[in-house]
């Protein structure tokens, strides 16, 4: 698999492709990413695997990280659509499964709503849709996804500190030898300056207003012990999303393809999801009926008749993790 690059707006961004078929499908990756190292990764070659199965793969490190240009300052979560779009137009791409992790999940549907045209589908993988610890509240200095002040603070003071309580987070039940890995791999794909440009994209953030404009077929994972983004934020994301569905299982890992308890369901789930995306007529006759969206738009509400689609199993210990798979009725979390 090949680092290429391109560029947008001056900005060298290194991407690859890998597999062949019918589907394209393109990673959105988290806070960041190097696809220079994910090769050491099992976990992450077997997902790069897994996705392979349905067609064309594309990765990319967003600018400011891996091997994208480090000299520069990444941009805010709307303005990095350019760089989505660059790495498609390079890859000679189109009809995209957009599948987005994490701080990409919401680039993923950020780019879904400017280029509608371009976008078949929705994965949204432990994704987040504001600044606020509960999704279902207004934005307050008490209702903030962080203690913002104290992050980023740690991130200046003791860079090693910050990246070992950052990945805790992540991976609640890593054992040593993990997070040291994991400390390096953070090392090897941004500055702490880069780091702390990354969150502060988030301070203040909040598209919720937008998610009803959503109009591909979109797929929603959440863990319901996810210690980063709480899992009320899934749940947000499918109820908002028109048509959305909603795989919710019992895990505190906030990367769902490294937690083995739970990757064969997941992966079951989205087969049946890409199995089930409408034919290409239809996907045409729903791109007339919405046109464009601007995503400087501010004043819209966000539905609350949205249909969704719940899918969780009864409360399991850490032990006994267990997903379902997708079902075709709508069930209300509460």
């Amino acid at each position: 698999m090949a680092i290429q690059y391109t560029t947008s707006e001056g900005v060298s961004i290194g991407y690859s492709v890998s597999s062949e078929g019918e589907e394209t499908v393109i990673f959105v990756p988290g806070v960041y990413s190097n696809l220079a190292f994910d090769k050491y990764f099992p976990e992450a070659v077997a997902w790069g695997e897994f996705l392979g199965r349905f067609g064309r793969v594309i990765n990319f490190d967003k600018r400011a990280t891996g091997v994208s240009d480090r000299s520069v300052r990444p941009l805010n979560l709307d303005q990095q659509v350019v760089d989505v779009e660059a790495v498609r137009i390079a890859s000679d791409s189109k009809d995209l499964i957009v599948c987005g992790l994490s701080q990409g999940a919401p680039l993923a549907i950020l780019y879904a709503l400017a280029y509608p045209e371009r976008v078949r589908a929705l994965i949204l993988l432990e994704g987040v849709c504001c600044d606020a610890k509960d999704p279902y509240a207004s934005l307050s200095d008490t209702n903030t996804l962080f203690d913002w002040e104290r992050s980023l603070a740690d991130i200046d003071s003791d860079f090693s500190k910050w990246c070992q309580d950052f990945i805790l987070m992540i991976y609640p039940d890593a054992g040593p030898e993990d997070i040291e890995s994991e400390i390096e791999y953070a090392y090897a794909t941004a500055s702490p300056a880069a780091h702390r440009f990354i969150w502060c994209c988030l301070m203040g953030f909040d598209m919720r207003p937008m998610l009803r404009h959503v109009t591909q077929p979109t797929l929603v994972v959440h863990a319901t012990n996810d210690q980063l983004y709480p899992v009320q934020h899934g749940r947000y994301l499918a109820e908002h999303i028109p048509g959305a569905k909603y795989l919710e299982f019992e895990s505190n890992c906030h990367v769902p393809t490294f937690d083995p308890d739970v990757l064969p369901q997941l992966q079951e789930g989205i087969e049946k999801f890409i199995a089930g995306l409408p034919l290409d007529n239809q996907r045409n006759l729903q791109l007339e009926l919405f046109p464009r969206f601007c995503l400087r738009t501010s004043s819209i509400r966000p539905s609350s008749n949205a249909t969704w689609v719940i899918v969780s199993g009864p409360k399991k210990s850490a032990r006994s993790r267990q997903v379902q798979p997708i079902l075709s009725n709508s069930a209300e979390v509460k």
